[in-house]
């Protein structure tokens, strides 16, 4: 029901109210005989009705003045609402990306720190081995090659481990 057919509808309610209450008014004056009153007692009778009436008038046009102040206030408090309920709505959207933002660099972060796991044991295991066998040098590379393939095969066998173990020490390097 809107404001304005809830104040129509209470400003007749209240008309109707103090109507009846007048009517009552009147009739619990003290009457004289109905066969007999005089004019002056139906002036003054007559004056206490419109005065009553002016009363009831004054009354309901204060009581309207309110309605309408309480309609006009009701007006801006759900204006005020409307506004707080579309920041909410923003600042739930807000959150929600914020969320999935989250989840995504904590996912990101659990896989950098297993490639770094994975770099550091393979570096690890590259020095190791580093450590337990001798490092061929050129002249024990070209004394021990069966052949010039064979020679060319362990060359490039030392560039690859080497390219390897350079590339371990760099992912281990951005990992941290």
């Amino acid at each position: 029901m809107s404001i304005d057919r809830r104040t129509s509808t209470f400003r007749r309610s209240l008309a109707a109210t103090f109507l009846v209450a007048a009517l009552i008014a009147a009739a619990a004056l003290p009457l004289q005989s109905i066969a007999d009153p005089s004019l002056g007692d139906l002036n003054s009778q007559l004056g206490q009705v419109q005065s009553e009436q002016q009363s009831l008038s004054a009354s309901i046009s204060n009581l309207s003045q309110l309605i309408d102040s309480l309609g006009s206030q009701i007006a801006l408090v759900q204006s005020r609402e409307a506004a707080v309920r579309a920041e909410l709505v923003r600042d739930r959207a807000a959150l929600a990306k914020t969320r999935a933002a989250l989840a995504r660099e904590r996912r990101l972060v659990a896989l950098l720190r297993a490639r770094l796991a994975r770099a550091q044991f393979l570096l690890a295991r590259q020095l190791v081995s580093s450590y337990e066998t001798d490092r061929p040098d050129v002249v024990s590379v070209v004394l021990n090659a069966t052949g010039f393939q064979d020679l060319l095969e362990q060359f490039d066998f030392l560039r690859l481990a080497e390219r390897q173990q350079q590339s371990i020490i760099t992912i281990t390097r951005v990992a941290k």
